[in-house]
């Protein structure tokens, strides 16, 4: 994404564009410097047209207001589509992000703007736009990138982020690591691109822009870039720390657990008592021990099996996904739920070999000193309340794990989605948006020529003038095309100043003079006017000029004024009429 800004021309906006590139990646734009193929033509297109050059971020010239604008530059190679968005602010220019997510304002029109590139040359025609407005326009490069492909490049970043920064405290994560993380990412995504694309040069993800040597290449405390990176990395850690204190915790408790189910599974009182109740003959001992078969699966395990149960896993469980190495929440809740049924079957055997060592049938199949000992473990110190305890305390541990996990999880997705962004060729060119005198003069002033009729000299005679409008105006743009009358009003209202181009005098020969001119040849019209077309103006006023005093005995001229009527034509339309009218305006 580019932003950059138009150099103002007279009465042009100024002008804050942006760009941003879609989902494609983009190469470097490939033009032969001898060859433009946005340069004018003889034919007039009938648009007012500027340049775009989007390597660069600037434009060949501001952008006209109340005509219609055509934009052309050159896509990257592969581009299938281009489209185009403004926004436009009266008063301040749109703040607008690398995303072109705007703090105010709608993104105009609704429907983007959308043109095929012929090759690389693309070209737009945008609507009018309003005079003395800032603008920000969005450009975005749309390439044939499926909605899969750029998934890939998601997951394919999330798990080198992830992988990367496991094997990474905070606390050894310098420029040094930062560096090599960040090639890691690079080489790997390059291996997911297919051959007709490429990571943006100089974006974040670009290898080519990083030193060959990570470990003693200089670091710039000022790179933005640089800053940009960490300061996401830096997120992922604070949740993976608190991690890595779970874990410390969990091994401590895991080692306890599993040595104490051990304990219970190789217990020979246990044992015998497992025996006694395996195919109970009594009703009442049966509908105490078959309703609990998997709490009593617990004893009849193997050492394996201990230490899978105290580890949070099941038989099935994929080993990467264990407590004390993955970095997927998800993994984390799966342990969760296993320590909180470990927890309960671990209570409820308690109880049941509690009242089932009681039961006659079950008291002639023990040996001497079984009863002791299984009061001894299932007393409320007993090792297996000491079990469902731990059992309760990990369930907690891997809670905690999984809420570090999920924020640390949370933390990298904007990491993840800005690899997605740089691989699609995003990048920012920033750019002021200045004005000059010009661009935001209330004003407009253009020159006319035409005919003025004064009843109290009648006679036509030809003047120039200017006229005054009180905003700027396009001559370029077509009055009919703006709306009706009342709508043009503002555009066709002007004051008028002007002066005739021959003398009104009169007298001469043996005639007596009445009136002479104001200055010298020349005498001065005040007065305003109306355009009815875009090429003729009508307008009334005052004429100065001066007259003879009407008292016989005073022989002197003085100032005065008479209405009049004009009708006038623009200067270049008056330069059409060539050696006959257009005499009279030189």
């Amino acid at each position: 994404m580019r932003r950059f800004a138009s150099t103002p021309g007279r009465a042009f906006p100024a002008v804050a564009m942006v760009l941003a590139l879609g989902i494609s990646s983009v190469p470097a734009r490939a033009q032969d410097p001898n060859v433009s193929p946005c340069a004018a033509t003889s034919n007039d297109p009938g648009f007012a047209q500027i340049t775009v050059d989007l390597n660069a971020g600037t434009t060949s010239g501001g952008l006209p207001f109340d005509v219609p604008v055509r934009v052309c530059g050159q896509a990257a190679t592969g581009t299938q589509t281009v489209t185009l968005q403004y926004l436009g602010d009266k008063n301040n220019p749109p703040q607008v992000d690398e995303n072109c997510h705007a703090t105010s304002g709608t993104w105009e029109p609704a429907t983007p703007l959308r043109t095929r590139p012929s090759g690389t040359t693309f070209r737009l025609v945008v609507p009018r736009l309003e005079a003395q407005r800032y603008y920000a326009f969005c450009f975005r490069e749309e390439a044939e990138v499926t909605v899969e492909q750029a998934n890939a490049f998601r997951r394919v970043a999330r798990k080198v982020l992830d992988d990367g920064l496991a094997q990474t405290s905070r606390a050894d994560f310098d420029e040094a690591q930062s560096c090599t993380l960040r090639k890691q990412l690079c080489n790997a995504l390059k291996q997911e691109l297919s051959a007709d694309t490429a990571i943006k040069r100089g974006s974040m993800f670009d290898c080519e822009s990083l030193p060959a040597d990570c470990a003693n290449a200089p670091h710039d405390p000022n790179d933005a870039l640089d800053g940009k990176y960490l300061a996401l990395v830096s997120a992922v850690f604070e949740p993976q720390v608190n991690a890595a204190a779970n874990r410390a915790d969990y091994a401590r408790l895991q080692f306890d657990l599993t040595t104490r189910l051990r304990s219970l599974q190789g217990n020979p009182a246990l044992e015998r008592l497992d025996a006694a109740i395996a195919n109970p003959e009594d009703a009442s001992l049966a509908t105490l021990v078959r309703p609990n078969a998997e709490a009593l699966a617990l004893l009849e395990g193997g050492t394996e099996d201990a230490t899978t149960a105290a580890r949070g896993m099941s038989a099935t469980t994929n080993p990467d996904q264990a407590l004390d190495t993955t970095m997927d929440p998800r993994a984390a809740g799966d342990a969760v739920a296993r320590y909180d049924k470990l927890a309960k079957d671990l209570t409820t055997l308690r109880d049941l070999l509690a009242r089932a060592s009681t039961a006659p049938e079950v008291k002639a199949k023990l040996q001497d000193g079984d009863d002791a000992a299984i009061q001894a473990l299932t007393a409320p110190t007993g090792d297996l309340a000491r079990s469902s305890a731990l059992a309760f305390t990990l369930q907690s541990v891997a809670a905690n794990l999984e809420t570090n996990l999920a924020a640390r999880a949370a933390a990298l997705e904007p990491l993840a989605d800005k690899v997605v962004t740089e691989v699609v060729g995003t990048s920012v060119v920033d750019a002021s948006s200045s004005g000059n005198f010009e661009t935001f003069q209330n004003w407009y002033i253009s020159a006319d020529a035409g005919f003025v009729f004064a009843p109290a000299v009648d006679e036509v005679v030809p003047y120039i003038g200017v006229n005054v409008y009180l905003r700027p105006v396009n001559k370029n743009a077509s009055l009919r095309q703006l709306g009706s009358f009342r709508d043009t009003f503002t555009r066709r209202f002007a004051f008028t100043l002007g002066l005739t181009t021959t003398s009104i005098a009169d007298g001469g020969g043996s005639r007596p003079a009445t009136r002479e001119d104001l200055f010298a040849n020349q005498s001065l019209l005040l007065g305003a006017g109306l355009r009815i077309t875009d090429m003729i103006r009508l307008g009334a006023g005052a004429l100065v000029f001066k007259e003879e005093d009407p008292n016989p005995l005073v022989s002197k001229f003085d100032t005065s004024v008479s209405y009049y009527f004009t009708i006038s034509f623009d200067l270049n339309v008056a330069r059409a009429f060539g050696g006959g009218l257009g005499g009279l305006f030189k």
